[in-house]
């Protein structure tokens, strides 16, 4: 097993890090009960977002799965979140926040570019929104998996997924991620933009206790009031 990878066993360690950690966790601060959707990365269903989306609802907010299946990545996916998140934010009558794990977080950005008075903001965990996936050496199992052709990368579409969303935008990203370089998932410092650097492994993202410190404390922010995440000590 490559060295890189090795880091990837870290995941077990961060599942295990919620329960120690539980007591600061829960006291966080919770939201306004705005709606919140997550996704979750490449191959996997809405199971892998199970306790993410229980601490959110802990937390008060109205938490929906993304409810397309296993994320295959395809063209047609992506559409359809685009589609959710409309019809969701309609429905409710308020934009929606979004939490995307690593393919999820490219899809959440995509429905944010193409439905931006749909979303409240974005927050990426490990998504490598800032590379084209045919340059990526997984690229022919994405093919695969995804049924996704060459010419499905236009122009237009690398560009809603890569610029800056235009709705408050938070980037996590891990220095030890064996999967996405930080660079890859570097959201460029704006009004109301920024990238947050942790350490913990691509696979534990989801379950990484940081990781969902900086989820609650982005979610918290009053709707109009966004300020740059501070670090805080643990």
């Amino acid at each position: 097993m490559p060295i890189a990878l090795l880091r990837e066993v870290t995941a077990a360690r961060e599942y295990a890090g919620l329960a120690r950690r539980a007591p600061e966790l829960a006291a966080l601060p919770g939201g306004d009960g705005h709606p919140v959707l997550v996704a979750p990365g490449l191959l996997a269903g809405d199971g892998s977002t199970l306790l993410l989306r229980r601490f959110l609802a802990a937390k008060g907010y109205a938490v929906e799965s993304w409810g397309l299946g296993r994320n295959l990545g395809s063209p047609d996916v992506f559409d359809a979140y685009v589609e959710r998140v409309a019809r969701r934010s309609a429905a409710l009558g308020v934009p929606v926040s979004l939490v995307g794990w690593s393919l999820g977080g490219i899809a959440s950005r995509f429905a944010a570019a193409g439905e931006p008075d749909a979303v409240r903001q974005v927050i990426t965990l490990g998504s490598p929104f800032r590379r084209d996936p045919r340059t990526l050496s997984i690229w022919p199992i994405y093919r695969t998996v995804s049924g996704a052709r060459w010419s499905d990368f236009t122009d237009e579409k690398l560009s809603a997924v890569a610029d800056t969303p235009p709705v408050p935008t938070t980037s996590v990203v891990s220095t030890q991620d064996a999967v996405v370089a930080v660079d890859d998932g570097f959201q460029p410092e704006g009004d109301a933009s920024e990238t947050v650097v942790i350490q913990g492994s691509h696979l534990g993202l989801g379950h990484n206790p940081e990781a969902y410190r900086i989820v609650a404390d982005r979610l918290a922010q009053p709707a109009g009031e966004w300020t740059p995440y501070e670090a805080c000590a643990a």
